[in-house]
């Protein structure tokens, strides 16, 4: 048996895409390589890792939503993947998606400020694709456009930071 917690992956609302896909086939979540994320074509890699490519391609075609930074809510991932033919490890046949009432993330609490940061992911990051880092907004365009829609300059930085994709390099674009 795998040294999976997976109590601990039932109780997330959300999961990363590439744990999503190793956590189907009962594989210890550790992530993708970068290698096999940039490179779809290669013979002889695990199932999981054919199962991002084809959940990437979903995810453009608008038939797979995400989150965020490629994040999956677990029951529509794994709803998709059944639809895709693979047979879900057995630990996940009874998972359920602990959403709060009212819609994700914050329920039914609701303030501008909110309203603005779910803005700004929509607009600015639902088209990011991370094997393509010109995808990204910068900071600043992002910074600019919450600051227009009436968000004090201090709060637009920091929502900026927060919606910023983690595996990003930092600094000026080459």
């Amino acid at each position: 048996m795998s040294g999976i917690n997976w109590d601990y992956w039932r109780k997330l609302a959300l999961w990363p895409l590439d744990v999503a896909c190793q956590l189907v086939y009962g594989e210890e979540p550790k992530g993708m390589l970068p290698e096999d994320i940039r490179n779809p074509d290669i013979d002889g890699r695990p199932d999981s890792v054919s199962l991002y490519h084809q959940a990437m391609a979903a995810i453009k075609a608008g038939t797979l939503s995400t989150v965020f930074d490629l994040e999956v809510r677990p029951t529509e991932f794994l709803a998709w993947a059944q639809g895709q033919g693979v047979l879900l490890f057995r630990e996940l046949a009874d998972i359920s998606c602990p959403l709060p009432a009212g819609g994700w993330p914050w329920g039914s609490y609701e303030t501008k400020l909110l309203r603005d940061l779910a803005a700004a992911a929509e607009h600015w990051w639902k088209n990011y694709d991370p094997s393509d880092p010109t995808t990204a907004p910068t900071n600043k365009q992002v910074i600019d456009w919450l600051k227009e829609r009436g968000v004090s300059e201090r709060t637009a930085e920091a929502m900026a930071t927060i919606l910023r994709a983690e595996r990003l390099p930092p600094g000026r674009r080459k």
